[in-house]
């Protein structure tokens, strides 16, 4: 039903939106044509393209109901200007498009770029004033329900500013009512008893939406509730606790008409997700491979040379996506005759040489990385690969450690632009380090790649505290 509800009221919204963007569009057009007066007036057939174009960027971003509509609800300036500046950009780089696409010459471009920031203005007071009078149109007294709150009193407590919410779309939480057990003590288990305590109270006050803040302890109670409330012609709704169940958040959908539950979403599993960023990946590494790898290569031969003859590169076994090993490309920045290789370095630690410091100190020790983010064992962002006996190591301290390794590992992350680089020298830093490349894992995007590598950059030309 609040479904039902909320989504209609963003329809509504942004029905009523078109209206006046439509009559803003064509009154200032009338009114900048009968100010500035161009010498071959206005054909309005072609600024009727550009009026379709701003309508059709509008009814996309109200195509994302789940997001818009909890914004317009909330009546404070920030969402105000969120949603009102996301609307303009939208049917700005529409708008942009349509203009590049057919290079438009008899367009005036000082009345595209005017209308926009006038736009804004519109679109602001719009969200400002409008959802508030649509609400008092629609769920008015005739509309209005009260609601029961059924559940332990500590998550009626958690969920308040929830239900001063759900007052904007007519649900009035009126009474709570916890359960009794026989012998009168507090409880959850609505047994007969509590059920028909809770039928009582639905009836006498004339309740239309009964909220479950959890399911009972006893689940066979739970069709037992459903019956009472289709008996006393009354609405059900239960919140979800599976995310308390998890201890995280987790996903509902629907495949082949079967419907599942996910404890963790991955963006790169989309197939499209996953060549964008193989894109990024092959331009980037491409560049570096080409551009900066050599004369960096030659520069550190030639310190190597003076200061710890061997090798110019360091070659160790990781662990890469999926658990698979490979072997990681490296600058050598410790002495040749290194009898430690699986120890982690350390401040000041006596196994790396002059420049070896700085190199490790700038990152650039992780150039010759991007060979492997050219071979496709490695991506520009993600998890650091951990050596094999490091990662049995952080599987006892986190269980969920092996997560990190869904997707590829890469030369920089969101744990490494947030402080934690280098040596992981307490359990609380690793499991910090873990928690982070697991959000990256869930909330991966394109643009959180691009901060990301900006981020690092930064951190090469001012390195961290942490960097050694």
């Amino acid at each position: 039903m609040l479904w039902h509800r909320i989504r209609g009221l963003n329809r509504a919204y942004y029905s009523v939106l078109v209206i006046v963007v439509s009559a803003f569009y064509w009154l200032y057009l009338l009114l900048f044509g009968s100010v500035m007066k161009p010498p071959q007036g206005l054909t309005y057939e072609r600024y009727a393209i550009y009026y379709l174009a701003a309508i059709c960027a509008l009814a996309v971003r109200a195509l994302n109901s789940s997001t818009k509509s909890h914004q317009l609800l909330r009546p404070d300036f920030y969402s105000n200007h969120s949603t009102a500046f996301r609307d303009v950009s939208a049917a700005g780089a529409t708008i942009l498009l349509v203009l590049v696409a057919t290079k438009d010459v008899r367009i005036s471009r000082l009345f595209l770029f005017s209308f926009l920031p006038l736009l804004y203005v519109v679109l602001f007071f719009c969200h400002r004033f409008l959802p508030a009078i649509l609400v008092r149109i629609f769920f008015s007294s005739d509309y209005m329900q009260k609601a029961l709150i059924v559940g332990p009193i500590e998550k009626a407590e958690r969920i308040e500013n929830w239900y001063n919410q759900m007052s904007n779309l007519g649900l009035e939480a009126s009474c709570f009512f916890q359960g009794f057990s026989s012998n009168g003590e507090a409880s959850y288990s609505l047994n007969p008893l509590g059920l028909s305590n809770l039928e009582r109270i639905v009836r006498r006050e004339r309740i239309s939406q009964v909220v479950l803040l959890e399911p009972p302890a006893k689940l066979e109670n739970l069709s037992e509730i459903v019956a009472v409330c289709n008996r006393v012609g009354s609405r059900l709704l239960l919140i979800d606790n599976l995310p308390e169940i998890f201890n995280r958040r987790v996903s509902h959908f629907n495949l082949f008409g079967l419907d599942l539950i996910t404890v963790m979403e991955e963006p790169l599993e989309d197939p499209v997700n996953r060549l964008m960023k193989r894109a990024m990946d092959i331009m980037m590494s491409g560049l570096v491979v080409s551009l900066i790898l050599p004369p960096l290569a030659l520069l550190v031969a030639v310190f190597q040379r003076r200061q710890s003859p061997g090798p110019l590169f360091f070659l160790q076994t990781r662990s890469g996506r999926s658990g698979k090993p490979f072997r990681i490309i490296k600058f050598r920045t410790m002495f040749a005759k290194n009898n430690s290789p699986a120890r982690q370095a350390t401040r000041n630690d006596e196994r790396v040489y002059r420049f070896g410091r700085w190199l490790r100190k700038t990152s650039l020790d992780e150039i010759p990385q991007f060979v492997n983010v050219l071979r496709g064992e490695m991506s520009v962002v993600g998890p650091r690969p951990h050596m094999i006996v490091h990662n049995r190591r952080f599987e006892e301290i986190m269980a969920s450690y092996r997560v990190r390794a869904f997707i590829k590992p890469g030369i920089t992350g969101m744990a490494q632009v947030r402080g934690y680089r280098g040596e992981a020298r307490t359990d609380s830093e690793i499991l910090e380090r873990v928690k982070l490349d697991i959000a990256y894992v869930e909330n991966w995007s394109l643009w959180q790649d691009f901060v990301i590598v900006l981020k690092t950059f930064i951190q090469v030309v001012k390195p961290q505290r942490t960097a050694y």
